[in-house]
Order: C-alpha cells, then structure tokens, then sequence
C-alpha cells in the first residue's frame, strides 16, 4: 500500500466519523440528536449536538500528536500505521521509515469540508465517561452516511477538548467492512524527519 493510499485511508477513516455530514477531521470526519432526515434545500442540517465532537477533530488537528491506528480488515488481517501532525505537516510510518506526507492539516480540513456537503446522515450521542491511559475523557457515539460509506463509532474526548481515541466500524459500500482503532498521544511530539 502506497503512502498516499495509507494516508487517504486514514484520512477517509477519520472524516467518516469526524467530519461526513454537515465534520471534516480528515482522513482524511469526524452530532447530538439523529437528524438524519433533516434537509433544507439538500444541505443537511449540523446537528448542534455534534459540535463538541468537531472541535475536538478540529483542535486535534492542530495540536502535535502521535495517532497510532490498527485497522482490522474483512477477514482479520491486522494493518497497523502511525502519524504524526505537528507544525501543519503530517508524517506517516511506510514500511518502517518516516516520510512526509503530500496531505497536510489544511488540505485534511479542506476534505473534511467537503466531507461535510457531501454527507447524508450524521448523529452523535454523548453516552458516558471513560479514561484512555489514565486521562478522563467524555465518550460519544457517532454515525455518518454519504454516498458511499457508512460508519459507526466511538470517539473519546479529553477534558482539555482533543481527542484521545476513536473506534470506527467502516462500511466502504464495495461488501468491504473494517475496523479502525485509533490512539492519539500529545506529549513530546515532533516532525521524525
């Protein structure tokens, strides 16, 4: 799998549950009550709900972190990759050696964007609290629909508004289904090359 490939798989992972719909974060994501059936003049309706979970999206992009995913493909095959986003730029982990990625955080908001024109259904729903290593976070469940993939998932979200984990269920619409879990560290974070 190509660097570019990994990146947009990522990136389609995240916006699927961050941004589709009316989030980006992007990828590529990604909503309180369902308001999937809410159109004025095609454009769906933002659900308000949901702005808590795209300003974590929005504010982990900005902020340095390490996002270590392992994505489990239709029949068990284990995929794991790493990225690093600092300073604007994004770095991913290819076969064991660092390169920079061609898709930086604002070309990741930009698809994310449009990932939010584009979707048909998005809702969130804060469910309870949770920790990821030791750090409070609030847990939401998520689901989005555009024209071709359909996700469900968690997303865990700080006291200081980053995310620190998301678990997605994709449905790419080709008979396709994976499994992303994504883990975000902020500490000490710089560009590997």
């Amino acid at each position: 799998m190509t660097e570019r490939s990994k990146v947009r798989q990522l990136c389609v992972a995240l916006a699927a549950m961050l941004a589709a719909g009316p989030i980006g974060l992007g990828a590529d994501s990604v909503r309180g009550a369902n308001w999937a059936s809410a159109h004025i003049a095609g454009i769906p309706a933002v659900d308000p709900g949901c702005k808590v979970v795209f300003d974590a999206n929005d504010k982990t992009l900005d902020t340095p972190n390490h996002a270590y995913q392992e994505h489990v493909e239709a029949g068990g095959k284990k995929v794991t990759s790493e990225l690093i986003t600092v300073n604007g730029q994004r770095y991913l982990l290819v076969n064991g050696k660092w390169s920079k990625s061609r898709m930086t955080v604002a070309d990741t908001k930009a698809q994310e964007e449009e990932n939010k024109k584009n979707a048909k259904v998005v809702s969130c729903k804060k469910v309870g609290s949770d920790s990821v290593n030791g750090q409070a976070a609030t847990v939401y469940t998520e689901h989005s629909e555009n024209e071709d993939t359909k996700a469900d998932g968690k997303v865990w979200i700080s006291s200081s508004g980053v995310i620190l984990k998301n678990e997605i269920d994709l449905d790419t619409g080709d008979a396709t289904k994976n499994h992303i879990t994504i883990r975000y560290e902020y500490g000490n974070v710089k560009a590997p090359i």
